[in-house]
């Protein structure tokens, strides 16, 4: 697997760091993306400080988060969550935390691996499928959508789409995809032209790289066509 620990950021004397609102580190010896928010990291001290004179400092919560079982980003941990795809040894742990996310309805730009735990054990306290299902659900009504809406083709569609290039998912509009799209790909086009790009696209099964390459190849071929 091609990990978050590939690249490993010299953090000092320290394991951790906290940038954009979120705090970031080695657990185990690997580096991690999004271990927790500084709510989170100031539930487990005060946890762990209860009974001691002087509560924890944030190296000392840090180790507790690692030894004592608070984040598990190991591999396939989260069991019928985890991606299903053949792919998955090439996914890094920042696309996976997002997948897993996902999967358990939750917001994958704001949940971290100290919530992903929590939550996953809150939904493991079920035994029958039905009653995990039903608090899906719910965490769906939560972010103000269908469960039968989410269930449709279109939307499902969307949803790939905008988590495939990095939006959010639950919030992303058309618009917001092709958009994103153009930005990715380094195109500067008129409002009029991306408008038609938009309506072009609307449901169909392509993306803007899609429509770009077909644009090309077509402009490529009957410009080759007139020159010979």
């Amino acid at each position: 697997m091609n990990t978050s620990s590939d690249i490993r950021p010299d953090l000092d004397q320290h394991a951790w760091h906290q940038e954009g609102g979120f705090f970031h580190g080695y657990i185990n010896g690997v580096y991690y993306r999004m271990i927790c928010t500084p709510e989170e990291l100031e539930e487990v001290r005060k946890v762990e400080s209860a009974g001691k004179e002087t509560p924890l400092d944030n190296d000392e919560v840090w180790w507790t988060l690692d030894m004592h079982g608070y984040v598990n980003p190991w591999d396939e941990l989260y069991g019928e969550f985890e991606s299903a795809s053949p792919f998955e040894e090439d996914v890094d742990f920042e696309p996976r935390r997002r997948i897993i996310a996902l999967n358990m309805c939750l917001n994958p730009d704001t949940m971290t691996w100290y919530g992903l735990e929590r939550q996953y054990s809150l939904l493991m306290q079920f035994r029958r499928q039905k009653e995990r299902s039903n608090l899906l659900k719910q965490r769906l009504f939560a972010h103000g959508l269908d469960p039968k809406i989410e269930q449709h083709p279109d939307t499902r569609k969307r949803r790939a789409f905008a988590f495939e290039i990095g939006l959010n998912p639950y919030s992303a509009t058309w618009k917001d995809i092709h958009k994103t799209n153009l930005e990715l790909h380094k195109v500067v086009m008129p409002e009029v032209l991306a408008s038609r790009a938009r309506k072009h696209l609307s449901g169909k099964a392509m993306n803007f790289g899609d429509l770009l390459q077909k644009a090309l190849e077509y402009y490529l071929d009957s410009h080759e066509v007139r020159e010979t």
